[in-house]
C-alpha cells in the first residue's frame, strides 16, 4: 500500500464530509447512523475489481472512483430510494501509486458530494492481486414504498442511460488497440 493503513484512513477521514444521518463516522470501530423515522433502510454492495471491472491502462482513477460509487447509487435509485451514506473497503497493492489513490478518492468523494452521500467508514487492506474496492451504499425509501422486482408491475418499465452497446464497443476497441 502506498501509505501505512492509519495514514490512509486519516487521509480519507479528512476528505470525507459527514451528513446529518451520520452521528459518528470514520475513525471509530463502527459508524453510528440515525435514519429518518417513517422510512425503510436500503442497503446495497458492489465490488469494483482490477482486471475484472477496470484496467489501469485503460481507465483513469477518476473513472474507476466514480464508477465504484455510482454502481451503488444506481441500485438505491432502482428501488425508488434516496442514497445517504456509503462505506468503502479498499485493498491496494503495495506498489499502487499515491497519485492514483488520490485521484480515485477525489472522484469517488466528488460523486458522493454531488448526490449528497456521506462516506461514513469502511476498511483498508493490502492486496496481493490488484486494486479491489467494495462500496456499500445505504439509502432510504418511505416505509413500504420500495420498488421491488417481485412487486406488482415489476418488469413493466426499463430505464437506460447512455447508448446501448457502447460499453461493449469501447472494450472491443481497447482490446484491438
Amino acid at each position: 500500500m502506498p501509505r501505512p493503513e492509519k495514514s490512509l484512513i486519516e487521509q480519507i477521514r479528512r476528505r470525507a464530509i459527514a451528513g446529518p444521518q451520520v452521528v459518528t463516522g470514520i475513525g471509530d470501530d463502527c459508524a453510528v447512523l440515525r435514519p429518518k423515522a417513517g422510512y425503510d433502510l436500503l442497503v446495497t454492495t458492489d465490488f469494483t475489481l482490477e482486471n475484472v471491472h477496470f484496467r489501469r491502462e485503460w481507465h483513469s482513477p477518476e473513472v474507476v472512483g466514480r464508477r465504484c460509487i455510482t454502481r451503488g447509487l444506481s441500485d438505491i435509485a432502482a428501488m425508488g430510494g434516496k442514497p445517504h451514506t456509503a462505506f468503502l473497503s479498499l485493498a491496494l497493492e503495495k506498489r499502487t501509486p499515491q497519485k492514483w489513490v488520490d485521484r480515485f478518492l477525489g472522484a469517488l468523494l466528488a460523486a458522493a458530494a454531488e448526490f449528497d452521500v456521506s462516506l461514513a467508514g469502511g476498511d483498508t487492506a493490502q492486496s496481493n492481486r490488484g486494486i479491489q474496492a467494495d462500496i456499500v451504499v445505504l439509502g432510504a425509501v418511505p416505509r413500504e414504498k420500495a420498488i421491488l422486482r417481485s412487486g406488482a408491475g415489476a418488469g413493466d418499465l426499463l430505464y437506460v442511460t447512455g447508448r446501448l452497446g457502447g460499453s461493449a464497443a469501447a472494450i472491443a476497441g481497447l482490446r484491438n488497440g
